[in-house]
């Protein structure tokens, strides 16, 4: 997938590639951005990181996913692979990657399923922020609805 960010400070292109295995399992990610910078992390066993050069990432054992700044799309693979119950709320570790400096960061996520399939809640503990997402019928993430809210 391509982004493009356009702001003021921060103006630069990316292109990134997400691999999953058929369990919605992590097994590497790639961001390149047009600025030369990239970060590249392969995950062979869930919850375990190696860098590009195959260095042990130990900062981010037990993240067993990606979360990218600027996509929503990586809520899709948690969403999917957790196959959560109406009600039910799980706390999941992440490797965050910020687009602005591809510097990762341990992250906690909150999800909660609000209707099964269909409709979740999301609170990052990084961001202090929640946010409510759409699933479609193909489950894939379908948006966000406009009860983003900081929490305090």
């Amino acid at each position: 997938a391509v982004i493009a960010l356009s702001h003021p400070q921060d103006r630069f292109g990316a292109w990134y590639h997400l691999f999953y295995d058929d369990q919605w399992r992590i097994k590497a990610v790639s961001v390149h951005r047009t600025d030369t910078h990239w970060f590249i992390a392969n995950s062979r066993d869930p919850g375990s990181w190696t860098d590009a050069d195959g260095g042990t990432m130990k900062k981010f054992e037990g993240c067993r996913d990606v979360l990218l700044s600027t996509t929503p799309f990586t809520i899709t693979p948690i969403i999917r692979r957790l196959g959560l119950e109406q009600g039910e709320t799980v706390e999941q570790d992440v490797l965050r990657l910020p687009m602005k400096t591809l510097a990762p960061a341990r992250g906690r996520l909150q999800i909660t399923c609000l209707k099964v399939a269909s409709r979740y809640r999301v609170e990052d503990a990084t961001t202090g922020t929640e946010v409510a997402y759409n699933v479609d019928s193909d489950g894939l993430l379908a948006g966000e609805s406009a009860s983003i809210k900081r929490l305090s």
